[in-house]
């Protein structure tokens, strides 16, 4: 009896290798044989035997959604059935394979004035089998244009829109948009699933400057993530790869532009701090500034300051950039620079912005604002 029960399960095992071989192996498009169909029109087809097969054509006039569907009108139902979609150059695009009534491609987009050929193959049951199959169309104009996996191909994409697509389960590495900006701007980017209730896939976002440097935007959250960032005039693109679970997911994308503000901050105080005990380097007095409050609303990162022996800001001492963190604020700065010792200091300020990339975009730079030394410690320190 065991001896039998191993040989049936071996030829059962050769038998499903058979089929996946037959059924699930990606057959080219022979398009001297697809007989054309129209789209959004049912079609009742019949299967003569085993692994038969059947190839349509069909065109999309204009940018939309393709999407296929096969109903098993037997009066037993649940025969093996398959559904192939593939390009004008024999790609596959979508398969699915099933045993139940119904059996769906993915949704797939496109743009317009494209062949298509579609595919049906019956499994091993699939003898005098009826189907009834229909390729549905919805134009669109919000969701992206597959091929677009490189950025040659991105779909360009306008502000304050949002735009949809899906990382297809085939031939479908990634999504590639593309947007302009006429001049520097304050860009949120936002990116999450069409529907979030209940959604645990993840892709990866990428934003990408025409000289290919990229800066990924998004973890890989299922959740809604809103980016901000400064760019500077140019061209850009957004790069989706899916990371877990999000084949044939739709998702939403959008970004926003506001106007970049690089207003000139203003100084309103500062303090002078005289240092005349020996600190490394530094082998004679010198003078610190510190405190340097700053009146400033606008978009900066960071301050670039200035400071000089004259008003006229000539006889530089120094300028340096002051990136803010848990120390330097947009209300307050250091400036971490030991200076000479001068009677009166001249500084001013300009604010600036980096964008992702490391590149930095300035303003211009506010008033001039001075700070002197009192007579007695300047004569202190020049000794």
């Amino acid at each position: 009896m065991l001896k039998k029960w191993s040989l049936q399960k071996i030829a059962g095992i050769f038998l499903l290798l058979f089929v996946f071989a037959v059924i699930g192996k990606p057959e080219p498009a022979e398009a001297a044989t697809a007989e054309k169909i129209e789209l959004n029109q049912d079609y009742a087809v019949q299967l003569e035997d085993s692994y038969d097969s059947l190839l349509y054509e069909f065109t999309v006039p204009e940018a939309g959604n393709i999407s296929v569907q096969m109903k098993d009108t037997n009066p037993a139902g649940g025969y093996e059935m398959q559904l192939q979609l593939f390009d004008a150059n024999n790609l596959m695009l979508a398969s699915k394979m099933g045993y139940s009534a119904n059996v769906e491609l993915p949704v797939y987009s496109t743009d317009g004035n494209r062949i298509f050929y579609l595919k049906l193959i019956g499994g091993y049951d699939a003898y005098k089998t009826s189907y009834v199959f229909t390729v549905n169309f919805a134009p669109n104009t919000d969701w992206e244009s597959e091929d677009n996996n490189t950025t040659a191909s991105a779909d360009v994409i306008s502000a304050g829109k949002d735009w949809y697509g899906a990382i297809n389960d085939l031939n479908d590495p990634c999504d590639y948009f593309k947007f302009r900006l006429g001049n520097s701007k304050k860009v949120t980017i936002k990116f999450g699933p069409k529907e979030v209730s209940g959604n645990s896939d993840s892709w990866d976002v990428e934003l990408i400057d025409s000289s290919n440097q990229s800066q990924k935007i998004s973890d890989g959250s299922s959740t809604i993530q809103t980016y901000t960032c400064y760019l500077k005039k140019g061209t850009y693109y957004l790069k989706i790869t899916g990371r877990y679970n999000s084949k044939n997911v739709p998702y939403a994308i959008s970004y926003r532009e506001f106007s970049l503000d690089l207003s000139a901050p203003r100084i309103s105080s500062m303090k002078l701090v005289a240092y005349t005990d020996w600190i490394p380097f530094v082998d004679t007095p010198c003078v610190g500034i510190s405190n340097v409050k700053i009146k400033y609303s606008g978009d900066a990162t960071g301050y670039m300051l200035k400071v000089a022996k004259k008003k006229s800001m000539k006889g530089k001492l120094t300028e340096g950039r002051i990136d803010f963190d848990d120390k330097n604020t947009k209300k307050q700065v250091e400036l971490p620079t030991y200076l000479p010792v001068v009677k009166t200091y001249y500084v001013q300020a300009r604010s600036y912005v980096t964008d992702p990339f490391g590149v930095r975009m300035y303003g211009n730079y506010g008033a001039v604002k001075s700070v002197s030394l009192s007579d007695s410690l300047y004569r202190k320190l020049k000794g």
